[in-house]
């Protein structure tokens, strides 16, 4: 729970931060709506809306970063910047949207005349929502949602009370990610965010280094299993370590050395290493990738052509 004295102090130092005479300079539009005339207009009064209180969802509050993102999707979509933090959430760890809102954004920039038409079919489970639309070049286009019993994040209470709206919302939403991708692009609602697992950490760690540091050289003649005795012996716990596989480790190993992979079994024979390499690494088996990778030293120095 958050320290009120330390959210007081946050406000204030948000509230010292306003540039007054920028915030000044934005205007109203015929309809009451704020204009802004240039970037630091708007982030100033992203500031403003953090330090807005009840006005504005709790986790916008002293959030001046979140608050402009609001903002910048606001003018985009030609919206209030208060109405839209206002269905706006924080889920996961990311900005989230209420459907309502998702689809009066649907309708207002979709290229559509008129309004979605809807057809419902089913009964319990079963129960299915089709919308369709009409583009303004005259085609139309469609979308026929999955059966209600098959849906699986169904976190808001209008699923129980009234699944037909429900239904309606994911309808819409699915045909415009089809047929206008561009009018909902990096925007999500709550349900879709929480059907998203969550992602997954792959940056290599600092261990994968071992994998680049050279090995004792690889006398001429040598059998294929004693190399095979060699990089197993090395190259299963730098695997473990670093969570990558064999394959990727030697992908990544010819990245780095600018190493052509055509140019290995050539380079191998001349040096008296008689190892049977297929044409492409992907289809190498584990074995012989580790022999590959068992044999940096030797192989390190084929880059554009042949030595």
């Amino acid at each position: 729970m958050s320290n009120p004295l330390d959210q007081s102090t946050t406000e204030t130092r948000i509230a010292e931060r306003i540039n007054t005479a920028t915030v000044q300079g934005i205007s109203t539009n015929s309809n009451g709506a704020l204009t802004f005339s240039d970037a630091s207009q708007m982030m100033e009064f992203a500031k403003m809306m953090s330090i807005a209180q009840v006005a504005v969802p709790k986790h916008l509050r002293n959030n001046p970063g979140a608050c402009l993102a609001v903002c910048i999707q606001a003018s985009e979509w030609q919206m209030s910047q208060f109405s839209v933090a206002n269905k706006s959430y924080s889920v996961n760890d990311r900005l989230a949207y209420e459907s309502q809102l998702i689809n009066a954004v649907i309708l207002k920039r979709a290229p559509i005349k008129g309004r979605f038409k809807i057809e419902y079919s089913g009964d319990g489970a079963k129960r299915r929502c089709k919308v369709s639309a009409v583009t303004l070049d005259g085609e139309t286009v469609d979308y026929e949602s999955p059966e209600i019993g098959t849906i699986k994040v169904k976190n808001s209470p209008l699923w129980l009370s009234d699944p037909d709206q429900q239904l309606f919302y994911f309808a819409s939403r699915s045909m415009c990610r089809r047929h206008f991708p561009d009018v909902l692009l990096g925007v999500y609602s709550v349900e879709e965010i929480q059907d998203t697992p969550p992602m997954r950490d792959v940056t290599p760690s600092a261990n994968t280094s071992k994998l680049f540091q050279s090995p004792p050289p690889v006398e001429n003649g040598a059998s294929s299993a004693n190399l095979r005795s060699a990089a197993e012996s090395e190259a299963p716990s730098l695997f473990q370590e670093a969570d990558i596989t064999p394959l990727d480790a030697v992908k990544a190993w010819l990245k780095s050395s600018g190493t052509k992979w055509a140019n290995i079994d050539d380079t191998l024979y001349a040096q008296g290493v008689t190892v049977e390499l297929r044409g492409n690494p992907d289809d190498c088996t584990d074995d012989e990738l580790r022999e590959v990778l068992a044999m940096r030293t030797q192989l390190a120095v084929v880059k554009g052509g042949k030595k």
